[in-house]
């Protein structure tokens, strides 16, 4: 009997960091930072790191290790105001941020919920986050 893992076995294209929204790559089972809103996301990154000096989780060529199960540690951009369930979206660095709701046609990836509070601080931050979905679509008119 073979054995079955509910992440994906990605090797990354680019630099992936901690705690960090993970997109599709460029090639077959490769994964990206995911940098925008509009970047379908296929999970949130592991806390490890490629060695102890290192604040690098995954380089080009190198594995990538996602989290699984429905809540994850994802890490949030210094000065973000956070409210418990406030959906969250990938910023231009893969930190997560405030979904910001838009006027469309637009497709969003919006997939996890915070489940923790964060006033504005002043370095960067890890919640948990509960995984509920994946992309919205904004219509032309809210």
């Amino acid at each position: 009997m073979g054995s079955y893992s509910s992440t994906p076995a990605l090797q990354a294209t680019g630099t992936i960091l901690p705690y960090t929204f993970v997109g599709i790559g460029s090639g077959d089972n490769t994964g990206a930072a995911a940098t925008a809103a509009t970047t379908p996301v296929l999970g949130v990154s592991d806390g490890s790191t490629l060695q102890f000096d290192s604040a690098n989780h995954a380089t080009t060529g190198l594995p990538i290790t996602l989290q699984g199960g429905d809540v994850v540690l994802i890490a949030v951009t210094a000065s973000t105001v956070i409210a418990v369930g406030d959906r969250l979206q990938a910023s231009t660095s893969g930190y997560a941020i405030k979904a910001v709701v838009t006027v469309g046609p637009a497709l969003r990836w919006q997939g996890l919920v915070a489940l923790e509070a964060v006033s504005s601080q002043a370095s960067n931050v890890v919640i948990r986050a509960y995984k509920n979905g994946g992309m919205v679509y904004y219509p032309t008119t809210l």
